[in-house]
């Protein structure tokens, strides 16, 4: 896909990096085919991209690693009513029962990190990543939650935020992607400009919301005062949306937008 000339620099200029540079340099010298994206181009040749191994080079992939993932597996033991010790080694835990269900996954475990660059013997057992029989179990676990509606306390979250499916419709193309997540934050009231997020944004936002968070499961939660407000809210985010999508740069032939999720500051906006 690219010039035998490329690869002819590369070799010839590689002696001159040193061994602590080469991973990096690598990735960078090469992060391109003919001076291209990366993205760009394996999306024109073949349709999509979920497939291909980036090596984190190109300025389209989402800026997130293992670590991103602690919050989430944190969250869910806590809703399974374990605790979680951490030490140097890394984080301990009984595993819930839930997760028990799928064959091969032990009643307990130690040690695990979030740390790819970890090359010990077992890192392949410690190193917590999807694929990770806890991390599926967790996943797994979350997508049969019924809740679409969380209350935080206006000292948390400031604007209501709103999750929304995006789908394509037409389903006889052969790309992998078929469905994105993105998120409106808004607060019309207040003249506030509504803000999109893809969906590493609000990863990222969630993370930093629970963070030094306590997190519980309440059966039974305090309906919001403003609750006649949400419904609205929902319907003027999704209309943004739509009218925005292009901005998105979705590879949807016909995308359809459906409500997802709400998080919603506690005593209004």
């Amino acid at each position: 896909m690219t010039s035998p000339s490329v690869f002819r620099q590369v070799f010839s200029e590689a002696g001159n990096v040193s061994m602590e540079r080469l991973d990096g340099w690598f990735d960078q010298s090469t992060a391109t085919f003919g001076g291209r994206d990366v993205v760009e181009t394996v999306n024109e040749i073949v349709g999509n991209a979920a497939r291909f191994d980036y090596q984190q080079v190109s300025s389209q992939l989402p800026r997130l690693d293992l670590p991103d993932l602690s919050p989430f597996v944190r969250s869910m033991l806590a809703l399974n009513h374990r605790r979680v010790h951490q030490d140097e080694s890394g984080m301990s835990f009984q595993t819930p029962d839930e997760w028990k269900k799928t064959p091969g996954v032990r009643g307990s475990y130690e040690g695990l990190i979030f740390d790819r660059s970890d090359r010990s013997n077992n890192a392949a057992q410690r190193i917590l990543g999807v694929g990770h029989k806890v991390i599926d179990g967790a996943i797994q676990q979350a997508k049969t939650c019924e809740a679409s509606v969380t209350v935080l306390a206006g000292s948390i979250i400031r604007r209501p935020i709103m999750t929304f499916r995006v789908v394509d419709q037409v389903t006889t193309e052969s790309g992998v992607v078929r469905t994105v997540t993105v998120d409106v934050e808004w607060s019309p009231e207040k003249g506030i400009e509504p803000i999109l997020l893809r969906d590493e944004d609000l990863l990222v936002k969630c993370n930093e919301l629970t963070r030094g968070a306590v997190t519980r499961l309440i059966q039974e939660p305090d309906r919001p005062a403003d609750a006649e407000n949400v419904e609205v809210f929902i319907s003027q985010a999704q209309q943004f949306l739509e009218n925005r999508l292009n901005e998105l740069d979705l590879p949807f032939k016909v995308p359809s937008v459906s409500p997802l999720a709400v998080i919603w500051p506690e005593n209004g906006t």
